[in-house]
């Protein structure tokens, strides 16, 4: 019985672990977690009138700390400043950490979390 050689069981070992690695990461792309998204239906089965009604309904942990909300990537202001947008208005929220935040939107305030709302689809 021959044995492969052992420059072939290596690669073939290495092409394993390289396909392992691609599918187990994280992603690291511009994909959201679905807990980072509130889409149009679950806005619409919320049932608020605005904004600041549906995160509080639903995501309410994303209104801790220091938020900095965006509309259609302008800044708008403080959390409060989701009580002006109308929930008609709205195809989906998204939440940014502080992290995230600092490299998507490099004018909002250092530390703070974003929460974008968007008039667009995505």
């Amino acid at each position: 019985m021959q044995h492969p050689a052992p420059r072939t069981l290596v690669l073939a070992a290495a092409l394993v672990l390289t396909a392992g690695c691609a599918s187990a990461g994280t992603g690291g792309g511009s994909q959201a977690s679905p807990n980072d998204v509130i889409t149009k239906d679950q806005i619409e089965q919320a049932s608020g009138n605005d904004a600041y009604a549906v995160v509080q309904r639903l995501r309410s942990q994303w209104l801790r700390g220091q938020v900095v909300v965006y509309m259609d990537n302008r800044p708008e202001g403080s959390a409060s400043s989701l009580r002006d947008i109308p929930t008609a208005n709205i195809e989906y929220i998204e939440y940014f950490t502080s992290t995230q935040a600092m490299s998507r939107f490099p004018d909002a305030t250092q530390g703070a979390s974003v929460i974008l709302v968007s008039s667009r689809p995505r």
